[in-house]
């Protein structure tokens, strides 16, 4: 007992402190005043729902812990605890962050949280409690611009500084039309220092809010208060010669405010202080004009020290200029003493320049650059080399962006300048022309340094790579590497050639190649040796071992260049190509994704490439012609140069893994041979509860509600990222011509009554907007166009309708089950239900969650006015909770009925898919008419109606009957009028061969009744070959596993063979002998705790299921196996064998059959663990002998 009170204890208290770091991160910040209503409406119900939901889990861990220390209580007093479990559990209520610790934090989360939520609610209620706007109301037109977000000013109790953080409080907040209790709150934010100790006594209440305004007012807004300290910061200006305009300007700020606040300036007392403050040589200056312009006043004076700083800062530039000229001019005659700068990847070896070419600097120098400090002009700083990080740079160090002084801030500033390059109104060094291009500095190791043995990276070149497979996409563009498949060759067997894929990259600056594709091409390899990579964003470089090898590239006009490469294992994932045949019109090109096996760094990038014949094309992309070819790259609209091969209308993406490895591995566990325990079931039980409690007939029809979880308050709104696909949509939609037929899909729909428009301003329940798209099924009979709903999408920090919604648990019968019984069925009826997600009603209150974006007018696009907005009546298809609705309403309703027909339809119906038996045609006849009834009653249709009883399909109306002679029953192939299942394999296309393509050959197979176990073993064999070895998803195979894998493909058929349907008869008498076999070989990846017992237990389990699923009772049942090892356990169940066998052992004991031995050699089942060719597979004849499995 008392380990498990330790054991429960552990996890709650993980999970309390991940959920307290979880709570730390919540938003509780207020919204901002200038979002539109309904935006800042949406955001407090999204923040209330998330309280909510913490509120709910933080409680429920204190619960729980409350719960469990009060057991260890009770145990404690009653039991004597051993020793070490009593270190275990102070272990847990001991040290800072103990259970009870965090159980205390918890408590102190859900009291702040609890705070927050009633003043989201309080404005809430105010914003959806404003009155209307009347006729009186006044009416101010103001023109909709869209401004930059401004964050509200703060007022520490510097009185000097009242007056500009009143005006912009005033504006932002104060004359708003917002509740006292938010003004308050927003008042109090702003406060800092003196001005929040000052207000620290009042409550933040409403009532409180013009108190303390007025309190502020008045201590702070007193303008003689302002006056005389303007004056008293006149006087303490103290004289300095070389920072004369740092003074200037800041008198001239001060005497500003004065005239703000109507002092008057013009008297001597004013002149006098500014003629002290000011350098002999400007006072010379001064007394000059001072006798030129007469009458000589304030004003006058500060308007002349104005003009002498403009002119200073003319100057300055145009010598800065200048010098930047002379020294460009003398690094081209002399460019090995310059410190170079260029946007290619480079090699370095050292630290920083050299201390000789400082030296030689500062006696040119005087000033250092505002933003390194090291000795060069402001706008040579290569340190920070763009606009973007000298303005980081200058608001980090609180200067002026205008005049770069830090006596003042950039609005204050009163100085006029010019740029020097762009002739705008900003500093020379901010000029965005003139350092649009970020540059990389090439730094040379300092002799001297090197000589002496100093480690500066020492010997070892680094080499810089941009990771130009990282590419940031804007919403319907793609952006494209220059990539080019090209013929390479090598130059020791020149008539040994391969195509591949090259990337021309000059941001890497040596060129490497793939070592699969040296091999193949038979590269001889040097000695290897290790560099340096050092990809763009990292600080620390990467250690690579590589070898150099030397190949040839063929041009298009016949040109040979010789290549020396690095040899490098991977190169990058596979990447977008655009095709582009020499002489074709730019239009309907097709497009590909591959992995590069070749990358042309900056090395001989420009062998290839010229940048003197560049076209933009109508889609934005660039064409570049080369000695390989024309390429295209850069970025652009790809709809407008590529037709889509497919016709799934959905935006294709380029993803680098497939499904999580978590998944796959349980392709290798026991679960897959059946030995396996239930999962927990909570989650199903208690979505079935919310279902029997919800669902009601109304109007014949049933409804239903959806089964909520408890984090449904984390639910996204999504109606930006609707909005957003529609329009995307639409584009797509009228690219394929299909636009109208989308339309006329969804006003059926409207008029069938499965789904409605609504009034956006409609709150009842969760609101939500599902995006949706078509995909083109041209292969069915019934719907060549389906919209399909995407209840997966959401925006981050927030949860998709699928993650708020339980799945339900899976009321469906085996599907291995429906196919074993359905041939055993001498007559069989196949149908579906029409539509059938669509027959079940959504409750009203659950209807707002399932809301999407549609137009009036859809040529019109997407505009304002055009928007229409629907949501569904009826249960839409691509939820997650869709497939457990249906077959619980279907269970429900069948339920009802108390005959044998309603319980057959409940055993062998799938989803939407029905069989049914039929002594003759009479007895069919009957059942399609009253399987036609009972599912009327739900307002359900029964169609598609099939039999390999030609009088049955020939007496059934043409409107219930299905269109084609070929049936596909889930997912098998079954031509009824032959009355056979056909056998069908997916070929393998000419692909490359990786683990990626190998795994998803594999999984294409269907094959639920495990007719091509004996071939497909060998193919999984091989797939966990792979897997052992670790290779990554699309590296090559190696040349030997690539021939083993093409023999393994040879003869592989397209269809191998049509298999009887019927083989049961269960009116005559029967026996069953199941075989059972095991080998190393088969077994070995699949299971690691591998022991002969396994198989029987597979044997056993595998008879069980088929003698429930064909409901066979007293039939004599005999097992095979070719294991003496296990029969002897079975018969002589011995304790000492390991615990997992005694357990395997003592459930096939309880099995009442007969167990045999049987030679290997003999045993037809062999096959299936050791493997053969499709094409050697031979049928199960009538006769029901087995034949090679």
């Amino acid at each position: 007992m008392a380990f498990t009170i330790i054991e429960s204890i552990k996890p709650v208290k993980d999970r309390l402190e991940e959920l307290l770091n979880e709570v730390k991160t919540v938003d509780i910040q207020s919204q901002d005043l200038a979002l539109p209503i309904h935006e800042r409406l949406q955001i407090n119900e999204n923040k209330d729902r998330l309280i909510n939901e913490k509120i709910l889990r933080l409680q429920m861990c204190i619960d729980s812990i409350e719960a469990l220390n009060k057991q260890w209580i009770e145990w404690a007093q009653k039991s004597k605890i051993k020793k070490e479990d009593e270190e275990s559990y102070e272990q847990i209520a001991k040290g800072k962050r103990n259970v009870f610790v965090l159980k205390q934090e918890a408590k102190d989360a859900i009291i702040t949280l609890t705070m927050y939520k009633e003043e989201i609610n309080n404005e809430i209620k105010q914003i959806t409690s404003k009155p209307p706007i009347t006729e009186s109301t006044p009416i101010t037109s103001y023109r909709n611009i869209n401004l930059p977000q401004l964050s509200l000013p703060t007022f520490d109790g510097e009185p000097r500084q009242w007056r500009e953080f009143w005006s912009g409080f005033n504006a932002a907040v104060h004359n708003q039309d917002i509740p006292q209790i938010q003004k308050m709150n927003y008042l109090i934010s702003c406060l800092k220092g003196a001005a929040l100790q000052s207000v620290r006594g009042f409550d933040v209440a409403p009532e409180n809010y013009e108190i303390v305004r007025q309190m502020l007012t008045e201590k702070y807004g007193n303008s003689s208060t302002i006056i005389k300290l303007l004056y008293n910061e006149l006087q303490s200006i103290k004289r300095n010669d070389k920072e004369w305009i740092e003074i200037a300007e800041r008198m001239e700020r001060i005497f500003r405010q004065l005239e703000t606040l109507g002092e008057n300036l013009e008297h001597s007392s004013i002149e006098n202080v500014i003629e002290s403050k000011l350098p002999r040589w400007i006072l010379d200056k001064v007394y000059h004009q001072k006798m030129v312009d007469s009458p000589w006043s304030t004003m006058k004076l500060r308007k002349f020290l104005r003009n002498l700083i403009n002119v200073n800062e003319q100057v300055r530039n145009q010598f800065s200029s200048s010098l930047m000229e002379r020294n460009y001019t003398s690094h081209k005659k002399n460019p090995r003493n310059q410190n170079e700068t260029s946007a290619l990847a480079t090699i370095y070896n050292g630290d920083e320049t050299s201390q000789s070419s400082i030296k030689n600097k500062e006696t040119k120098q005087r000033r250092p650059c505002i933003f390194c400090n090291r000795n060069h002009w402001d706008n040579e700083c290569q340190t920070y080399a763009s606009v973007d990080s000298r303005l980081k740079r200058l608001k980090g160090m609180k200067r002026c962006t205008v005049c770069m002084k830090s006596t003042h801030q950039t609005k204050e500033c009163s100085r006029k300048v010019r740029c020097f390059y762009c002739k705008a109104p900003h500093n020379s060094a901010l000029c965005n022309k003139k350092f649009s291009t970020q540059t990389i500095r090439i730094v040379h190791p300092n002799k001297e340094e090197i000589h002496n043995g100093k480690d500066c990276s020492t010997n070892q070149d680094t080499i810089i790579m941009s990771q130009t497979n990282i590419v940031t996409k804007r919403e319907g563009m793609e952006t494209l590497l220059l990539c080019k498949e090209i013929t390479i060759f090598n130059p020791s067997t020149p008539h040994h050639r391969k195509t591949a894929l090259a990337l021309f990259d000059i941001g890497s600056q040596v060129s490497f190649i793939s070592k699969k594709l040296a091999s193949r091409l038979g590269l001889i390899e040097t000695e290897k040796y290790e560099i340096k990579i050092a990809p763009f964003g990292t600080k620390k470089p990467k250690s690579c071992l590589v070898a150099q090898i030397q190949f040839g590239i063929q041009t298009k006009e016949e040109e040979t260049i010789k290549i020396c490469a690095n040899v490098i294992d991977y190169l990058t994932k596979q990447l977008q190509v655009i095709s582009v045949p020499t002489g074709t019109q730019l239009e309907n090109l097709k497009s590909f994704w591959k992995q590069p096996d070749i990358l042309i760094g900056a090395d001989y990038f420009f062998k290839f490439v010229e940048f003197n014949n560049i076209q933009e094309l109508n889609s934005g992309f660039i064409l570049l012609q080369t000695k390989v070819g024309p390429m295209i790259a850069g970025s652009g609209d790809i709809n407008k140069l590529c037709r889509a091969n497919t016709k799934q209308l959905s935006r294709s993406v380029c993803v680098a893994n497939v499904n999580s490895c978590s998944e796959l591995e349980t392709f290798w566990k026991l679960e897959l041979m059946g030995i396996n325990d239930q999962p927990n079931a909570n989650d199903d039980e208690e979505a079935l509860k919310q279902f029997k409690k919800s669902i009601i007939k109304c109007n014949g029809r049933y409804r239903v509600r959806w089964p909520w979880k408890e984090i449904k308050g984390k639910l996204s709104n999504n109606y930006g990222l609707c909005l957003s696909r529609l329009k995307n949509l639409i584009k797509r939609l009228q690219d394929y011509s299909i636009l109208d037929r989308y339309d006329n899909i969804i006003k059926e729909q409207e008029q069938l009554g499965i789904i409605e428009q609504v009034d956006p301003d409609d709150k009842v329940g969760i609101i939500h907007y599902l995006p949706h798209h078509g995909v083109l099924t041209p292969n069915k009979s019934t719907t060549k166009l389906r919209v399909v709903y995407d209840a997966s999408a959401h925006i981050r920090n927030f949860k998709s309708l699928n993650e708020a919604l339980y799945r339900g648990p899976i009321l469906l019968p085996n599907i291995l089950g429906v196919l074993l019984r359905f041939r055993m069925m001498r007559n069989v009826i196949l149908a579906d239900i029409e539509k059938a997600f669509l027959q079940i009603e959504i409750h009203p209150e659950d209807r707002n969650c399932t809301r999407f974006l549609w137009l009036h007018n859809p040529k019109q696009g997407v505009a304002e006015g055009n928007l229409k907005c629907y949501r569904f009546k009826r249960v839409p298809f691509g939820v997650i909770s869709s497939p457990f609705l249906l077959s619980a309403t279907i269970n429900f309703h069948l339920e009802g009925y108390d005959h044998e027909l309603a319980a057959e339809i409940r055993k062998n119906i799938y989803v939407d898919n029905i069989i049914l038996s039929a002594k003759n045609t009479e007895d069919a006849l009957s059942k399609y008419e009253q399987t036609k009834l009972i599912f009327e009653k739900a307002a359900m249709n029964i169609r598609e109606f099939i039999s390999n009883d030609p009088k049955f399909n020939e007496r059934i109306p043409d409107y219930d009957k299905a269109s084609s002679n070929k049936g596909s029953f889930l997912g098998i192939n079954w031509i009824y009028d032959l009355d056979v299942i056909r056998i069908t394999l997916k070929p393998w296309n000419e692909k490359e061969i990786t683990k990626r393509t190998i795994l998803q050959f594999v999984a294409s197979q269907y094959d639920p009744l495990g007719f091509l176990v004996p071939s497909m073993i060998t193919f999984k064999l091989f797939l966990q070959l792979l897997w052992k070895q670790n290779k990554s998803w699309d590296q090559p195979l190696t040349h030997q596993e690539e021939t083993q894998w093409k023999s393994m493909l040879q003869g592989w058929p397209k269809n191998i063979i049509d298999l009887p349907r019927f083989v049961i008869n269960p009116s005559d008498q029967l026996e069953i002998h199941t075989f059972s076999d095991a080998s190393d070989k088969a077994y070995t990846a699949a299971v690691y705790v591998l022991n002969i017992k396994k198989c029987v237990l597979i044997g056993v389990r595998a008879t069980q299921f088929v003698l429930k699923q064909l409901e066979l009772k007293d039939v004599p049942v005999t097992l095979w196996s070719d294991s003496k090892c296990t029969l002897f356990w079975i018969k002589n169940h011995s304790k000492l064998l390991p615990r997992f066998v005694q357990n395997r052992v003592e459930e096939i004991q309880q099995a009442d059959f007969a167990f045999r031995y049987i030679p290997s050699a003999h045993n037809p089942v062999d096959v299936a663990t050791r493997g053969i060719p499709p094409s050697k597979l031979k049928p199960i004849n009538h006769g029901g002998k087995v034949r090679n499995g």
